[in-house]
């Protein structure tokens, strides 16, 4: 719920930086002379940061909604360039202001001090040559969202976006799989020189940015811009190596049992989303009918607890929800956080198939997070390190899994169940994929897209291996990264899903023992935003922070514990 403005006009709009500068000019003038001061000027320091954040998440949303509406795109890419960009060298110096003042003056908050540490990493990695490059890199990013905002098909006389076209790749008649499969990839491909282009750009340009900040690579740059302070890039590679081990055998035993009762001699890249066991798609809902959807979500959340139902409910009020796939809109979907008067907004397509359900209990954790965390926290602290909202949005899937029988019978909501277990078991190896690569990426500074291309089909065969084979179709393969937007918006934000996905299975474990004491410890950690470090949010939430192959190996092996149960 909206609060009313404490210290700036309520008709206080940020769409001109000449409206905020002399707020900005104002803050940096005033005196810190103790810590009482600092407190309110904080509290001054998040209201702005507040309006100027959900003015800009609105204008992001809407951008994402309709590609083509150049109206909203301008206005986007002016708030980016003149009036977000502007306002860097004052914050700039209201940092270092700040800095300054908590290293003069005693017994500051542990919110101060945490604010301090992130401070500091800003100043440091600070440069005024970056700030026309981060418009730049806005531009580029954009560019990708409208290549493939407009990725359209045509089957059977009928246009789709490419998310519509999912349903099809669920279908029994595998010669339906392979028709629609081909028509999708062929887009896709005739896109891959653009989509590689822009992202040769991205590259390049984020080499100069980690330059500028005196950084020895782009990798060690953003490690400190994602203020990673509780684990180092040697951890996340030694991770995947552990999702190599523990995870790979598991995935070649689930590719043999569904290549057997799919009675084939190869999988294909078609192969892998239908059901075998089964001779319908699962289908949760009508893609035409989203309110239904929404209300069958909304009884999921009542079964798994009423403080979570009640959240969602606050969810449906705030109509903060744009769910449907139709053309000229953005691939994927998301949740983000309107600072200022705290709702949280849920971006989708769905297109009527399973993991659109699993996508709404998804983004509806990510929302809880948001609705949970008390506006009292000064902005700079309110949300948490990625690691840990994933943990949110994660365990949402989880619990979720054993109430799907408002969409489904009991026999479909094994098959939903088995569906997402299989999937968790599968996705650990992509993530580690997608994280691997970036890796090598941004320490290999001047790479030709040749040697590029070649890691990747290294990387490929390391972690997703031989089982399914894309003989005919290995441009296709080489290109497959060209979909996972995260390497394009932002770069290293993946590993955490593998990090979340390690706590998310602990939440579900501690549900199965004690339901109330679980979700209270999890709306608990939640509470906290971003005013505790990882690890002790992890504690809060009663986690352990630990992705070292023995936590892996256990809770792998209660996840095929569970598959074998349902078999």
């Amino acid at each position: 719920m909206k609060t009313a403005r404490k210290y700036y006009p309520p008709n206080l709009i940020p769409d001109d930086f000449n409206k905020i500068k002399p707020y900005l000019e104002e803050l940096v003038k005033t005196p810190l002379e103790s810590l009482a001061q600092v407190d309110s000027w904080i509290d001054q320091c998040s209201e702005l940061n507040a309006i100027l954040s959900e003015y800009s998440n609105r204008l992001y949303v809407k951008k994402s909604c309709n590609t083509e509406d150049k109206v909203v795109e301008d206005a986007y890419m002016h708030f980016v360039e003149h009036v977000e960009q502007n306002t860097k060298p004052l914050f700039n110096e209201m940092e270092k202001k700040f800095v300054e003042a908590l290293n003069r003056l005693q017994n500051p908050t542990s919110n101060l001090t945490l604010i301090k540490k992130k401070w500091e990493v800003s100043i440091k990695l600070y440069s005024e040559k970056n700030l026309p490059l981060e418009v730049d890199e806005t531009n580029l990013i954009n560019e990708y969202d409208k290549i493939c905002g407009a990725f359209t098909a045509t089957y059977k006389g009928k246009t789709y976006t490419l998310q519509q076209l999912q349903p099809f790749m669920e279908d029994n008649n595998r010669a339906v799989r392979k028709e629609v499969w081909e028509l999708a990839e062929k887009i896709r491909l005739e896109k891959t020189q653009e989509t590689e282009a822009v992202f040769d750009k991205l590259v390049n340009l984020r080499e100069q940015m980690a330059k500028n900040s005196k950084c020895s690579n782009y990798r060690d740059y953003v490690w400190q811009e994602m203020e990673r302070f509780d684990y180092t890039p040697e951890n996340c590679l030694e991770f995947a190596e552990s999702i190599e081990a523990v995870c790979t055998p598991y995935i070649k035993k689930l590719n043999e049992e569904h290549k057997k009762k799919l009675g084939v001699d190869k999988l294909k890249p078609w192969d892998m989303a239908v059901d075998p066991d089964a001779s319908t798609p699962l289908k949760p809902f009508d893609p035409k009918n989203i309110p239904l959807f929404i209300k069958k979500t909304g009884e999921v959340f009542k079964k798994i607890a009423p403080p979570l139902s009640a959240l969602y409910t606050t969810l449906e009020k705030q109509n903060n929800l744009d769910l449907d796939s139709r053309m000229a809109k953005q691939p994927g979907g998301y949740q983000v956080s309107l600072d200022e008067c705290g709702e949280p907004f849920i971006f989708m397509n769905a297109a009527g198939v399973q993991r659109d359900v699993e996508t709404l209990l998804h983004e509806s954790g990510h929302a809880f997070h948001t609705l949970v965390t008390p506006l009292s926290i000064p902005i700079f602290l309110r949300h948490a390190p990625m690691e840990f909202c994933e943990v949110a949005s994660m365990s949402m899937e989880l619990l979720g899994a054993d109430y799907l029988d408002v969409f489904y019978t009991a026999d479909e909501v094994k098959r939903a169940k088995k569906k997402l277990l299989e999937g968790i078991i599968r996705f650990f190896p992509r993530m580690a994929m997608i994280d691997y690569f970036q890796h090598w990426i941004y320490t290999h500074p001047g790479h030709t897209e040749a040697e590029r291309l070649k890691e990747w089909q290294s990387i490929w065969l390391r972690f997703v291996g031989t089982d399914v084979d894309w003989s005919g179709y290995e441009k296709n393969r080489d290109a497959y990264w060209h979909r996972v937007l995260h390497l394009f918006h932002v770069p290293f934000y993946y590993v955490e899903y593998g990090m979340a996905q390690i706590g998310a299975l602990q939440v579900w474990l501690n549900y199965k023992k004690d339901k109330v004491k679980a979700i209270d410890a999890y709306l608990k950690g939640l509470s906290f935003g971003g005013t505790k470090a990882l690890p002790e949010l992890f504690k809060e939430a009663g986690l352990k922070f630990d992705f070292s192959k023995k936590m892996l190996e256990e809770l792998i092996g209660k996840v095929w514990e569970e598959l074998e149960g349902l078999r």
